[in-house]
């Protein structure tokens, strides 16, 4: 059943509004195919029956751990539990948009290189969402958190709360709305992240004059650089790697040594030979790979690491023969591929025709991981806010996570009581305690000035916290009226020690550092945890968003980017560097943009490939790149103004 169109003086409106971003639709050359054909086939049998069994076990498996979660729960008034309706529906309609604004870029190369038709390209992208969303760990979801002014994020359950967290959400979704129903690719990562901006800036003008807080302009910008650097990222290294691929593929000295190398791949001395050489470089060049990203936290294969120690210099042999043999098998494969296909990988889909099974291979893998990739990064952007909800309308059940077990309460005591020793070092003696270490704390928090009796207040509070948490043994026999209050304190410690530690004041000893992250880590194991329905929630929302709104995005990046039809190799470099950045934002918990990586990666290859950019598309997609951010902060921070007013 088909949408029906909104009201022509609303059409007309948004028209006037946004004429600039509006693309102009350019025929593609008639040399090559296009899929607009295909575009409209209804979806597969078997791939709405798959989706359809998949919501359905979806459904029933978060209603039965919501009622468990639930049961505990005194009810005395249903509206809290109506509230809550409310917010999750809401949340779970960002995903759904989402769904259907972003994950549409991942399946755009592989539908218009006819690698696999739509219906069955958007079933398996909305399984790869829904398998991302499911296997992510939750950092990127309280990076974005942490964006919040720390007094709404404590009074999350205050009218306050409820008002930024329903401004955030429906500003999102409408200015998510307004760009696809345009067919512009704008980031619905940009959206939530001005949205929260909007919120922080309202709430420092409604409450100057009480010092309350706005952003965190720390974690604020440096969100905003991941985001702004990530889509230059995806355009250079898409169109390095198109240039590459060339090289080594379709060139007169690829074919020539790709010819050699498959007549002489088998010969025992020859291939030995070549096993050698491959595998000390590679060897090599995986240490100095390992030593340029050991500041980052990414750190060899392990097990390659763990064979290489043994018994040296055994282990280190067995490394290079294995890392050889790899590697020439791969370039006998690539040999076999540029001698068949080579030419091929340049050129544009024609006659409908899908191509050759390794090229559609490559496609269906760049689409699968992108899928993944954006399900593991922007599902958690949702994730981070429904527990906020949860968090303010049943505390009871989510203000703490109950999975916690005795054990691994028992190591946070023993790192409560290692915490206070170290901050007990580094007290200062013209301190004094206020009447409430809390209020202090977060005053530390929120104006980044260490005070005489900051670090004294965040002591008290780090023994106040081991002597309650002690008491009862386990986070679930917390009584339900301090559960908001036990995690209210375990928040505002660990971001104040977070704090200390960026900052270097104090500057705490290595040892003392390395023991205060242990700490950290321990509140963060109780209070930053998401239950996995909710992921699936989310899952199943990113996924049917996908499946039902794809095809608006889908024609523009596959379109209307270059003045050519996209090449096998555009598509396939283009979702590479796309999978590699994802991953890269995932390992330093930084929300980006699937939709500016993927986009620019495109026009990228375009320009590396001499095919030309469509200027009017570039500039529209740069209009909604610019215009995102600051359209969401004002949409969501009148809407919070509003909210603020009536509640």
């Amino acid at each position: 059943m088909e949408a029906q169109a909104p009201p022509e003086s609303l059409r007309a409106l948004w028209y006037d509004l946004m004429a600039d971003l509006a693309t102009t639709v350019d025929s593609i050359p008639s040399r090559v195919s296009q899929p607009g054909g295909t575009l409209s086939k209804a979806p597969s049998r078997f791939g709405v029956a798959f989706f359809l069994v998949a919501l359905a076990a979806g459904l029933c498996y978060i209603a039965v751990h919501v009622a468990r979660d639930l049961d505990s729960v005194i009810i005395t008034s249903i509206w809290p539990y109506l509230l809550l309706g409310l917010a999750l529906a809401i949340a779970l309609g960002f995903e759904f948009v989402n769904g259907f604004h972003d994950t549409a870029n991942a399946v755009a190369t592989v539908i218009y290189t006819h690698s696999l038709e739509p219906n069955v390209a958007v079933v398996l992208s909305g399984v790869c969402n829904l398998i991302g969303v499911l296997l992510s760990s939750g950092t990127v979801a309280f990076a974005v958190i942490t964006l919040l002014p720390v007094e709404l994020i404590l009074q999350v359950s205050s009218g306050a709360g409820f008002a930024m967290v329903f401004a955030l959400l429906i500003a999102a979704i409408v200015w998510n709305l307004s760009t696809w129903w345009f067919g512009l690719p704008a980031s619905s990562s940009h959206t939530m992240v001005g949205s929260i901006i909007g919120v922080g800036i309202a709430n420092q003008l409604m409450h100057a004059r009480n010092g309350t807080s706005g952003l965190d302009w720390e974690q604020a910008v440096k969100v905003l650089k991941a985001l702004l650097i990530s889509p230059l990222v995806g355009f250079l290294f898409a169109g390095l790697l198109v240039i590459l691929a060339k090289a080594l593929t379709d060139t007169d000295w690829a074919r020539r040594m790709a010819f050699i190398y498959q007549a002489n791949y088998r010969k025992p001395v020859w291939a030995l030979l070549r096993i050698l050489l491959a595998g000390v470089a590679g060897t090599g060049l995986l240490n100095l790979a390992a030593w340029l990203l050991s500041p980052f936290g990414i750190a060899k294969w392990l097990p390659i690491l763990e064979i290489e120690q043994w018994h040296t210099p055994v282990g280190l042999i067995l490394t290079v023969l294995a890392i050889g043999f790899v590697i020439h098998l791969a370039l006998a494969l690539l040999a076999g591929f540029v001698l068949k296909n080579g030419e091929l990988l340049f050129e544009a889909p024609k006659n409908n025709q899908p191509p050759p099974w390794p090229i559609r291979t490559l496609m269906i893998l760049t689409c699968t991981g992108v899928s993944f990739f954006h399900g593991s990064n922007d599902g958690q952007k949702g994730m981070g806010l429904i527990m906020l909800i949860l968090i303010g309308t049943v505390p009871t059940a989510y203000a703490l996570n109950h999975a916690v077990t005795a054990s691994d309460v028992q190591q946070f005591i023993a790192a409560s009581e290692q915490a206070g020793q170290i901050l007990d070092r580094h007290v200062d003696k013209n301190g004094v305690l206020g009447e409430d270490a809390r209020t202090e704390v977060t005053d530390y928090i929120r104006t980044k000035q260490l005070q005489p009796d900051t670090i004294l207040a965040l002591r008290e509070l780090v023994e106040d916290l081991n002597h309650e948490v002690a008491l009862y043994k386990v986070f679930k026999s917390v009584p339900a009226e301090d559960q908001a209050n036990v995690r209210n304190d375990m928040y505002v410690a660990g971001e104040a020690i977070r704090l200390m530690q960026s900052t270097k004041n104090p500057a705490f000893t290595p040892a003392e550092n390395a023991a205060l992250s242990n700490y950290k880590s321990k509140v963060d194991k109780a209070t930053r945890f998401i239950p996995d329905w909710v992921k699936v929630a989310v899952a199943l929302a990113l996924g049917l968003g996908t499946m039902v709104g794809w095809r608006r995005i889908v024609v523009t990046v596959g379109e209307k980017i270059g003045k050519e039809h996209l090449t096998y190799a555009q598509g396939a470099s283009a979702g590479l560097v796309a999978m590699g950045t994802i991953f890269a934002a995932n390992t330093w918990a930084l929300p980006v943009s699937t939709t500016h990586i993927l986009s620019s990666g495109v026009a990228g290859t375009m320009t590396a490939n001499g095919s030309g950019l469509r200027l009017s598309t570039v500039r529209n997609i740069a209009a909604g790149w610019v215009f995102t951010l600051p359209a969401a902060a004002v949409l969501s921070g009148t809407l919070y103004w509003l909210f603020r007013a009536i509640s």
